[in-house]
Parts: structure tokens; C-alpha cells; sequence
């Protein structure tokens, strides 16, 4: 598994996990204490989709060049 893949992964363990402390904040707290995981939550989501786009470039620039070298 490449570094971009561990990293994806990574930002989509972080989101889920941030969506799981926002329902549990907003089930026992108050909407204002769910906010902030909810926020980290869709950051988390953005840097998911940034790295998933990126290795997706990274492994079609691979295959390109690996089907110019052959």
C-alpha cells in the first residue's frame, strides 16, 4: 500500500470517527458541543477528497508511463 493510500485511509478514519463523536455529543449533550466534531468531521472529508483524486492521478500517471517503457 503506497504512502497517498495510507494517508486517504487515514483522513476517512478520521471523518467517520468525527461523525460518531458529533451524533454521540449531539444524543448527550447539546447541538453546540456536536458542532466542532461535526466541522472536523467535514475538513476530515475534504483532505479524503483531496488524496483520493490525487493518488487516483498518481496511479494513471504510473500506468502511463509504465505502458510507454514497455
Amino acid at each position: 500500500m503506497n504512502t497517498l493510500r495510507i494517508l486517504e485511509v487515514s483522513w476517512l478514519v478520521f471523518g467517520i470517527a468525527g461523525l460518531v463523536l458529533c451524533g454521540y455529543n449531539l444524543i448527550t449533550e447539546s447541538v453546540q458541543a456536536a458542532m466542532w466534531p461535526l466541522i472536523f468531521s467535514v475538513i476530515a472529508a475534504v483532505f479524503y477528497t483531496v488524496r483520493r483524486k490525487q493518488r487516483i492521478a498518481y496511479d494513471k500517471s504510473r500506468a502511463n508511463h509504465s505502458e510507454n517503457t514497455d
